[in-house]
């Protein structure tokens, strides 16, 4: 199985619906990846390549990419456990405003308020265990649903620049 997009961007306006063109930057699409560390990269790729597709901002490609990878990384080896059966699934919403994505594993999932600090691992000299709070830092909203097997990041488009 290869990284499979669900349909393709839905423009989300009623404008579409009346015939006229739709807008370029009110959508939401989805993507259904296996359970390969391969795909966690090409997966935040495609969706870079549809953001680029709207107006949107280079600068905003590193964290997003970044955030996605790891989300992405995490789902499919601690939430998965790289078993073949299962899926990782990532929706998109992206508006001027703010894009939100939410990455769902099948697994069993975790308590987010028991990973260790940047303290706790930097004293014990672990090569590992830092990737949620880089992603924390890299977006402005990050929160665990059901059980952990469900991440909602969420980065704000407006800038004080504009």
């Amino acid at each position: 199985m290869a990284i499979q997009e669900i349909g393709r961007p839905v423009w989300e306006d009623c404008v579409e619906r009346l015939g006229a063109k739709p807008p370029r930057s009110d959508f939401r699409w989805e993507f259904l990846l296996p359970s390969n560390l391969y795909y966690a990269d090409r997966a935040a790729v495609a969706l870079l390549r549809r953001f680029h597709e709207v107006e949107w901002r280079r600068c905003w490609d590193v964290p997003i990419r970044l955030a996605v990878v790891e989300c992405l990384s995490n789902a499919i080896e601690h939430g998965n456990r790289f078993q073949a059966k299962k899926v990782v699934r990532m929706r998109v919403w992206c508006n001027p405003q703010r894009i939100r994505i939410v990455i769902r594993d099948q697994g069993r999932g975790f308590d987010p308020s028991r990973k260790r600090s940047l303290e706790q691992l930097n004293r014990k000299f672990k090569d590992r265990g830092r990737g949620l709070h880089i992603v924390q830092h890299l977006m402005d909203e990050v929160k665990f649903y059901l059980k952990g097997r469900e991440v909602r990041l969420v980065k704000k488009l407006i800038s004080a620049d504009r």
